[in-house]
C-alpha cells in the first residue's frame, strides 16, 4: 500500500485507486476498478487517456454519492478529446452540475446530484 492510500484508509473506510502508467490496458484498468472500488465514491479523478474518460464515469456512476466531486483534468487544452465526456456531464438530466476552472489546460469540476 503507498503512502496515499495508507493515510486515505488510516482514519476511516477511504481507499485509493491509483492506475500510475497509462500503458496499462482498458481492460485491465476496468478490472482494477470492478475489484476494488468502494460501495460509495467521494471524489473522483480523471486524468487519464482521453478515450476511457467517459467508460470510467460510467462504471463508476452506479457508485457515485450524492455530492460525490467528479475533476477532470485538461479539459480546455485536450477538449476535442473530451467532447463527449463533457456532453455527457452537461446534457439535462445527467445528475451533474459542472463549471471549468480556468486553470492551466482547464479543470473540469462537476458535482453529482441526482434527482432524489
Amino acid at each position: 500500500m503507498d503512502d496515499l492510500s495508507a493515510n486515505a484508509t488510516a482514519y476511516g473506510k477511504g481507499a485509493v485507486i491509483i492506475t500510475k502508467y497509462k500503458l496499462a490496458k482498458a481492460d485491465d484498468l476496468r478490472e482494477t476498478l470492478k475489484l476494488h472500488l468502494l460501495d460509495q465514491v467521494d471524489l473522483l479523478l480523471l486524468d487519464i487517456w482521453k478515450p476511457m474518460a467517459l467508460p470510467m464515469l460510467k462504471l463508476v456512476q452506479p457508485k457515485l454519492k450524492y455530492g460525490t466531486v467528479v475533476v477532470v483534468d485538461n479539459m480546455l487544452s485536450l477538449a476535442e478529446g473530451y467532447k463527449e465526456l463533457l456532453e455527457y456531464v452537461r446534457a439535462p438530466g445527467s445528475g451533474f452540475s459542472t463549471l471549468t476552472l480556468l486553470y492551466k489546460g482547464g479543470l473540469e469540476m462537476s458535482v453529482y446530484l441526482p434527482c432524489q
